[in-house]
């Protein structure tokens, strides 16, 4: 029995194709993977925080990264209220500070006066 060149090509291009899926599914048991970690700066400054807001993701591990680069304003230190988190913020240097995001909410932080407010907000990917 004669096999057809162009047959034997496809039957071989075929094979390698399945052998190669090396991609874990879903139905052999394998968990998804959890989402990539996600760092976010902060710039503190004369006008308050920039950016004024974050959307974070709901179950994603998370840090904002505040760096204070004036003298100017009150911003001397950044509150969370509802985390019970307050941090001096030393001019040019980088604090950092990590979210939970086991739960769908908005996070107020504030610079230690409560003159520059801003949020954080965690929502379902």
């Amino acid at each position: 029995m004669r096999i057809k060149p162009k047959i034997l090509l496809v039957s071989i291009a075929s094979l390698a194709l399945f052998a190669c899926d090396t991609k874990p599914s879903l139905a052999q048991g394998q968990p998804p993977s959890a989402p990539t970690a996600k760092n976010v700066d902060v710039e503190v400054g004369a006008r308050g925080f920039v950016p004024n807001h974050v959307a974070l993701n709901k179950g994603q591990r998370s840090t904002l990264t505040f760096k204070r680069t004036s003298k100017e304003g009150c911003a001397k230190k950044v509150v969370f209220p509802d985390l019970e988190i307050e941090k001096d913020l030393p001019l040019g240097e980088s604090v950092e500070i990590e979210i939970p995001t086991g739960q769908s909410r908005t996070l107020l932080f504030q610079c230690g006066m409560g003159m520059y407010k801003s949020h954080v907000l965690i929502t379902e990917s």
